[in-house]
């Protein structure tokens, strides 16, 4: 549609083609509803019928230009359709780029359009009525949906009939009319598919043609296109002759195709697809509306332009145009047919000339059928406008027609049952039924729809039996499950699209109310036979689930109707019943069924409706019935998948009538497949008294049972390990309870335990032997196992069996002995066994199994006493079984005990200690461990004692047992056999702790094993102390390092040597810090061997020695003076610092515990010291004693220690103690590595302590030179003569 001053908007979006060009397939989205799963579950589900019969009819739309053509070699596959112009073609040879180009996207076009336009085969019912008229005239939203049939250019619609002739014999007739002798209803038939493929074909409704509107673009070679002037100005003659001529042809097609349409009744419109140039042409208004007058096509209505401006005038395009004038068409054929029905008589009239009963061979139409395919082509076509109320009265009233024309009796002799147009008929009325079903629930009409149903199914049940094809036939029942069927798949689709079903009320029907016919498969269900207050299922329309289950139900009678008429067959018996003969005709036919799997599919499909509606029961029971269909057709794996599953089910909610009778079915699977293992478990389940059955039944199961052990191969696939039902899983005929006696206790003390097996009041019906009984726990060793005892005749009811004399047999690794294993109904047998642990063990029973008695593979019935649950608030009391009685002794607290916690006994081994606390480093640290014997029996004792710091770091900790010097024997964890401790006894055991390095506190770790000396077993009793031990220091050492002056030799030589020796006299400040006294035997000086600097060497120089022993007393402070040389060979080298070595203190502790001790070395290391630093420095010398009177020489020498010359100038400071002589001011000269010295002489005047006179030297240019402190002396008095 082209709308002037529309085109104009483009410009604004010229440059956005590709954009533009994204929206074009949004044209006809809506005319097709997006594909679905409705459309193609509709299509799958009625394939059982003629396809056009049943599915939804909607208007029909031919797209001429759009049509798929042979593929270009330039254009993608994605998108090969060509423009429908000749001239558009050029040979791939002369094409430009450009034009390769715009073919591409014409194709890339055609084909999104067709893609949309044909998205889906078929619209459901509720699709097409979101687009359908409202009665007021409006529409709603969105696009109508279309059938689009894509055809050539050259489309054409057949001939007219003549509307003259001469003689009323010549009058044509239709090629599908009954009275055609080409029909293929000539002469027995009644309707045909083809009438179908005619109206869906070759008849559409309206016609759309899609053409491009030239451009220079196409021409081979891209052409320039001649600049022409547009505007106001413009003249008409400045037009570009090629497009008005282009222009011109393409109106002409478009005029000649409205006219060939128009005059056959057929809306005709044209879409005119604009390219990207077309968008920035400022003449395209001019040429579409100089085309819109050539075509004679209105703008509005027959004339549309992509890309499209808006989507409102797509939809005013798609609905005012294409969909009212697909209405007037189809109104049209709906007033022709009824002319044609109007000259026929009144039903009521007709009816009465049918064709009579004993008429024989082919018979023409009767009144009635004329009446019949009338009033069906009526209800089509107003099914094509969507008129539903319109086709529904039309359908319904063939409908009725039909049936009376199928009455077998007074019905229309002319369909004959079997012959051609009987089937026909026949299909139609189903078909008809389906679209008036389907037309009620549209409506929301629900009892309608139902009742239509069963009207359908009542008729045709009637029919049937005199059609001989009633119920003793599998005809009747493969048609009435095919009409459940397609009835259900309706309800799913209807709900799909937002049906809802009706809610059941109490009372359904008023008292006045006639009853409604109700479903041939559920009986009448009439009105008088409903109770009040309440509703036949069959009068209530229930959701799709219920009716795939009477689907196939249905099917399931199908293929026992089958079955029968197989054996009859092969019994070879002749009969003149029709219904047999009937069958047989259809057998061949039937044989190609495959019966099992049609039930098992409605089923299922049954199955996930009555899930989804959250129908738990029902879906059981839908599995249950497919378990058995897979179980007819062979499929026992199957079938015992299905049924062990529901089984499940049922047996945790007790559900135990249906639960036998799965376990049967599961039985017989078992035994089908050879699964002995699951034969076995059936059985022994089988046997419960919970699971209702006779007693001879139940017999003849455990009589079965005992074949199957005895005689039935018991492995599956060579699968020799053992088999084993767990009872807890199943209904048991016996039961099995557990108790320890106490909770929890001690090693070697014996724990006693109670197994108690009751047999169900009824079950097993025969006494049953086991060969033996196990119980099992956690630790294998403790593994009980008693034997049947073969001479053990005990038939009472409470049996007691003392198991506590079990011995071990070395061999099997368990410990047995004997007992009666015979049960039989009604008692109760209470096994007394007990286990004595020599070792802390948490004991759990995990299993106890009965053997039974088996020819070949062992056969367990296992309870599995660990995973069991129990509730202790609502648990019974604990119950210990008595020897001779059979009332039981309480115990506290509430369920079973299965597990007991077996520990030691409290040990009766005490452990002490004693030390002196807190340790000193490095001595040998006396511990003494004292252990005393509570038992009244001698005991063997293991100490194992272990080290180590608070901290993760390894200290170097070491303990021994002897205080000697050697190490060799001390360990960080130190094993001590103590040996025997007499009963009431003690032992004590010293050993002796070397801590190292750090004062940090130790954990010592204590652990003493011990057993009676009479045992001959690995020790069990341990008992674990630990003790920290803090240490301290035994010294501290304060280190003072002082320089002492060297004369340099050769000062006077030049250059000055390399070797430069310094004295250094280190004074060490030894602090006790111990809390006791100390012996020190010996404080000396250890020098390291190796130098620690190439170029330096370190000399103590020897010093008087000490007194050799001091006893030291906490924190006295003892000096040590150490005199050192330090000498280098190059002087000029750098001065690193040297290691001195260490001080080695040689000690022990006072006291009269560690009197017989080993003596203690400790090691200082010396701090690392060097010559002194580079600068210049001033050395001070005096007498040591100085009196009042007499003179004395103070000299300071100045040091040159560098490598360059020093300008001094030095100045003496005046002291009021003395009086002195010398150089006051001077300045001078030091060479490299060289010193000067200036000598006072001094006369002291002042008695007591006074300065000396202090010698300031200052460097030239730079600064101070620091001095030596100032000296304070004492000066004594005068000599005494």
């Amino acid at each position: 549609m082209y709308i002037p001053g529309s085109v104009v908007a483009f410009g604004t979006e010229a440059r956005h083609v590709t954009n533009r060009l994204s929206i074009v397939p949004r044209l006809f989205e809506h005319s097709i509803a997006s594909r679905n799963t409705f459309g193609l579950e509709d299509k799958k589900r009625m394939n059982t019928y003629p396809k056009d019969y049943v599915q939804h009819h909607i208007p029909v739309m031919a797209v001429v230009g759009l049509k798929e053509s042979i593929p270009d070699p330039d254009v993608p596959k994605d998108g090969t359709s060509h423009s429908d112009a000749a001239e558009d073609r050029v040979p791939n040879r002369r094409r430009s780029s450009s034009t390769s180009n715009q073919l591409r996207l014409r194709a890339t076009i055609a084909h999104n359009l067709r893609a949309v336009l044909n998205s889906k085969d078929t619209t459901t019912l509720w699709e097409a009525a979101r687009h359908s008229q409202a009665p007021a005239g409006s529409h709603t939203n969105g696009i109508p949906n279309f059938r689009v049939t894509f055809v050539d250019n050259d489309f054409t619609l057949p001939p007219k009939k003549p509307t003259t002739y001469q003689h009323p014999s010549m009058h044509p007739h239709s090629a599908l009319s009954p009275l055609s002798n080409q029909s293929p209803l000539h002469p027995d038939g009644i309707m045909t598919t083809q009438w179908y493929e005619k109206h869906l074909n070759v008849y559409p409704s309206v016609v759309v043609g899609f053409y491009d509107l030239w451009d220079w673009s196409m021409e081979a070679g891209n052409p320039q296109r001649p600049k022409r002037e547009v505007g106001p100005l413009a003249g008409q003659a400045l037009a570009d002759p090629v497009e008005r001529e282009r222009d011109a042809a393409m109106a002409h097609g478009i005029n000649e195709k409205r006219k060939y349409f128009h005059e056959r009744g057929v809306k005709y419109a044209a879409v005119i697809i604009l390219n990207p140039r077309h968008i920035d042409d400022p003449a395209i208004e001019d040429r579409l509306g100089a085309l819109r007058k050539l075509s004679g096509l209105d703008s509005k209505n027959s004339l549309f332009v992509l890309p499209v401006s808006t989507q409102t005038d797509a939809n005013e395009f798609i609905n005012k145009s294409l969909y009212e004038s697909a209405q007037v068409y189809y109104s049209n054929h709906v007033k022709r047919v009824r002319k044609k029905l109007a000259r026929l008589p009144s039903p009521s009239v007709a009816i009465r000339q049918v064709t009579p009963q004993t008429a024989d061979g082919p018979q023409p139409l009767s009144v009635p059928g004329w009446l019949v395919r009338y009033e069906y082509k009526l209800g089509v076509f107003q099914e094509f406008r969507q008129d539903i109320q319109g086709s529904l009265k039309s359908y319904d009233a063939a409908y009725n027609m039909l049936l009376n024309m199928l009455q077998p009796s007074t019905g229309d002799g002319s369909l004959k049952p079997k012959s051609k147009r009987w089937k026909e008929a026949c299909i139609l009325a189903d078909c008809m039924n389906i679209k008036i079903c389907r037309f009620f629930l549209f409506q929301d009409n629900a009892p309608m729809a139902l009742a239509q149903l069963n009207k359908h199914l009542h008729a045709f049940q009637l029919f049937s039996n005199e059609w001989h094809m009633g119920e003793r036939s599998f005809e009747y029942w493969s048609w009435l499950s095919k009409q459940y069927r397609v009835f259900a798949e309706q309800i799913d689709i209807a709900t799909r699209h937002g049906f809802k079903l009706p809610v059941p009320l109490p009372v359904q029907t008023s008292a006045g109310s006639p009853p409604m016919s109700s479903s041939p498969f559920l009986g009448s269900g009439g009105y008088a036979n409903q109770a009040e207050g309440g509703s036949n299922p069959g009068e209530l329309l229930q959701h799709a689930g219920f009716y795939f289950h009477l689907a196939a139900m249905c099917s399931a009678e199908r293929r026992r109707r089958y079955m029968e008429m197989e054996k009859w067959k092969e019994s070879e018996t002749k009969t003149d019943d029709l219904t047999y003969r009937s069958a047989m005709a259809a057998l061949p036919e039937e044989e190609q069924v495959d019966h099992s799997a049609l039930t098992i599919e409605l089923l299922t499909k049954g199955y996930e409706q009555f899930k989804k509606h959250r129908n738990t029961r029902m879906t059981l029971y839908l599995a249950a019935e497919i378990a058995g269909t897979y179980y007819e057709a062979g499929k026992f794996e199957m079938a015992l998948k299905f049924f062990e599953r529901i089984g499940k089910t049922y047996r945790k909610e007790n559900w135990h009538t249906v639960l036998t009778s799965i376990l049967r079915w599961s039985l017989r699977c078992a035994k089908e497949l050879g699964m002995t293992t699951s034969v076995v478990g059936y059985l022994v389940e089988l046997l419960c008294d919970d699971l209702p059955m006779s007693q001879e039944k139940r017999s003849e199961l455990q009589n079965d049972l005992q074949s199957t052990l005895t005689h039935g191969p018991l492995t599956d696939d060579d699968n020799q390990e053992p088999l084993i039902v767990r009872m807890d899983d199943i209904n048991s005929f016996l039961s099995c309870h557990v108790q320890f006696e106490k909770p929890s206790g001690f090693v070697n003390q014996p724990m006693h335990f109670q197994i108690s097996l009751n047999t169900n009041k009824s079950s097993p019906p025969q006494p049953i032997a086991f060969r033996s009984l196990r119980i099992n726990f956690n630790n294998e060793r403790w593994n009980q196992v008693y034997l049947h005892d073969e001479d053990d005749n005990d038939d009472k009811d409470y049996s007691f069996y003392d198991c506590t004399n079990s011995e071990y047999d070395s061999t099997e690794k368990r410990w047995s002995t004997n007992a009666g294993l015979q049960f039989r109904h009604g008692q109760n047998k209470v096994f007394e066994g007990t286990v004595t642990l020599d070792h802390s063990e948490n004991l759990k029973m995990e299993t106890v199994m009965l053997e039974l008695n088996s020819s070949g593979r062992q056969v367990f019935l296992c309870f599995d006493i660990a995973n069991r649950t129990q509730d202790t608030r609502s648990a019974g009391r604990r119950k210990w079984h008595n020897t001779d009685s059979p009332k039981p002794t309480f115990l506290k607290g509430r369920g079973e005990i299965s597990a007991t916690d077996i520990s030691q006994q409290p040990s009766k081994l005490t452990i002490t200690n004693k030390h002196y606390a807190p340790a000193l480093v490095d001595e040998h640290y006396p511990f003494f461990i004292t252990l005393t014997n509570e038992e009244s029996t001698p005991v063997d004792a293991v100490i194992r004692v272990e080290i180590k710091a608070t901290e993760t770091q390894d200290l170097g900790d070491k303990l021994k047992l002897a205080p000697t010097d050697d190490d060799a024997s001390a360990t960080s964890i130190l094993d001590i056999d103590v040996g025997q401790i007499e009963g009431n006894g003690s032992k004590e055991q010293t050993l002796y702790i070397i801590g190292r390095t750090t004062p940090l506190t130790r954990l010592l770790n204590i652990s003493v094993r011990y057993k009676p000396s009479s045992s001959n077993q690995e020790p069990y009793f341990e008992k674990h102390e630990t003790v920290k031990i803090h240490y301290n220091k035994a010294f501290e050492v304060k280190f003072h390092s002082h320089e002492q002056h060297t004369e340099y030799k050769d000062a006077a030589v030049f250059p000055p040597g390399l070797e430069e020796k310094e004295r250094l006299l280190v004074i060490a400040a030894v602090r006790c810090t111990s809390p006791w006294n100390l012996q020190v035997v010996s404080m000396e000086m250890e020098q390291d061997q190796q130098p620690s600097h190439g170029y330096i060497q370190v000399q103590a120089l020897p010093k008087a020695r000490g007194e050799d022993v001091k006893e030291w007393k906490k924190d006295q402070v003892f000096n040590s003076n150490h005199l050192f040389e330090l000498t280098t060979r190059d002087r000029t080298a750098p001065k690193a610092a040297a290691d001195f070595g260490a001080l080695v203190i040689t000690w022990r502790r006072v006291s009269n515990v560690h009197e017989e001790m080993p003596l203690c070395q400790t090691s200082i290391p010396f701090p690392p010291f060097s010559f002194s630093s580079t600068e210049i420095r001033v050395h001070r010398d005096h007498p040591s004693e100085l009196y009042i009177g007499e003179p004395f020489v103070l000299s300071y020498t100045i040091t040159n220690p560098t490598s360059q010359f020093a300008e001094l100038q030095a100045q003496i400071e005046v002291s009021d103690a003395f009086v002195f002589s010398g150089y006051k001011q001077t300045k001078f000269r030091v060479l490299p590595y060289s010193s000067q010295t200036f000598k006072y002489h001094c006369h002291p005047i002042l008695a007591g302590h006074v300065r000396l006179p202090r010698l300031k030297v200052d460097i030239s240019n730079n600064g101070e030179v620091p001095a030596t402190a100032d000296a304070i002396v004492y000066v004594k008095p005068r000599r005494q003569q």
